[in-house]
């Protein structure tokens, strides 16, 4: 199933002189698309917030996939699509977040 441990695992490829190898996991169907895109993220030398936003960014434009959230996500009870996001630089605690927000396609960012 979609819940099963490891669904969006992606294993990013070592740089040379790094002495760990990064790895994105993530949960739910959806999260494989985001996996890949931080992955990617990675592998080009971005940092861990770096890839968590593109991981976001990914699903938040997907509309094949996924249902959840984002552009292709449900709206809310009175039919209108509102975005929430946050996001969390872990080595400085620095954060953000929006709720409710209407006609945005990346509200991570």
């Amino acid at each position: 199933s979609s819940m099963d441990a490891g669904v969006g695992t992606q294993q990013v490829p070592q740089r040379v002189g790094r002495t760990r190898q990064p790895v994105v996991a993530s949960t739910w169907l959806f999260g494989e698309i985001a996996t890949a895109a931080a992955a990617q993220r990675l592998a080009e030398g971005g940092s861990a917030l770096d890839a968590v936003e593109a991981g976001t960014r990914a699903v938040e434009v997907d509309v094949a996939e996924q249902y959840f959230v984002g552009k292709g996500g449900l709206p809310n009870a009175q039919g209108v699509m509102e975005c929430d996001a946050a996001i969390m630089d872990g080595a400085t605690r620095m954060f953000g977040a929006v709720l409710g927000v209407r006609d945005c396609t990346h509200a991570v960012s």
